[in-house]
């Protein structure tokens, strides 16, 4: 599903399963790692050139003592591509 704005596109994707991704980032056998099992994600991306402006994330699992786990990320794309952005390996 899309919800357009004059500057963006809004695709929103429900339930995606998370797979192996939580192991990967948080650790197998972390809380994230067993207790997420699906994701929300919204993305906005740019109409001029397609580029993602904006990703949301969001899930929820529970413990086995009915306390919830959630899920957050934001993240804002600024200034992608500007000439004054190095990146450089780690000394």
């Amino acid at each position: 599903m899309y919800h357009r704005s004059p500057l963006s596109f809004n695709y929103t994707f429900s339930q995606i399963p998370t797979q192996q991704a939580m192991a990967k980032i948080f650790g197998s056998g972390s809380d994230m790692d067993v207790l997420l099992r699906a994701l929300d994600v919204d993305v906005w991306l740019e109409t001029k050139d397609g580029c993602p402006v904006r990703i949301k994330v969001r899930s929820t699992g529970l413990y086995g003592d009915g306390r919830e786990l959630r899920l957050r990320l934001l993240a804002d794309v600024k200034d992608a591509n500007d000439d004054s952005i190095r990146v450089e390996p780690p000394l």
